[in-house]
């Protein structure tokens, strides 16, 4: 097995895990809580509140959840074909990428089998802000590594030969 092949077998296994991971979490909270139940984890900063979301991030586009699987599922094969061709350096934008498509497969899974994303974190000192889940936790991270990456370690791709 050459070593692109145990890399590629690696990353298919850490996507698998993070994705149970966050199945597991969602399967948890939707057999201990009943719909909208609300429970503490840290004081006053993070607590369970279990809600189903038919759309996006922060809820809007609201009942799209057969546009969004599409979307998601052709973002994930899009990220996975450029992850697996360009993706050969730097460790960085591979765990990054990685991390969103679990992220997106764990959200694509609950729209696709449920027909609505369970969400059941929520920060208790911000009321205001989105109730999440773990897989939105996995494409948070992954976009925050992502522009670290494109601002401190990305080549500079404007530069001419001659600038050098």
């Amino acid at each position: 097995m050459t070593l692109k092949t145990r890399r590629h077998l690696l990353n298919l296994l850490a996507a698998a895990a993070l994705v149970a991971a966050d199945q597991f979490t969602k399967h948890w909270v939707k057999v201990s809580m009943d719909m909208h139940e609300r429970r503490g984890l840290i004081p006053g900063v993070l607590g369970l509140h279990r809600t189903q979301n038919t759309g996006a991030a922060f809820g809007i586009l609201s009942d799209t959840g057969p546009l969004l699987a599409v979307f998601s599922a052709a973002a994930i094969v899009g990220i996975a074909i450029y992850a697996r061709r360009y993706l050969t350096g730097f460790w960085l934008p591979r765990v990054a990428l990685l991390l969103v498509l679990s992220g997106a497969a764990g959200n694509l899974i609950d729209r696709a089998f449920f027909g609505a994303v369970t969400d059941m974190f929520r920060f208790l000192f911000a009321e205001w802000f989105a109730i999440f889940n773990v897989a939105d936790v996995w494409l948070t991270c992954g976009v925050v590594l992502l522009a670290v990456y494109a601002v401190f370690f990305q080549e500079d791709t404007t530069r001419s030969s001659r600038d050098v």
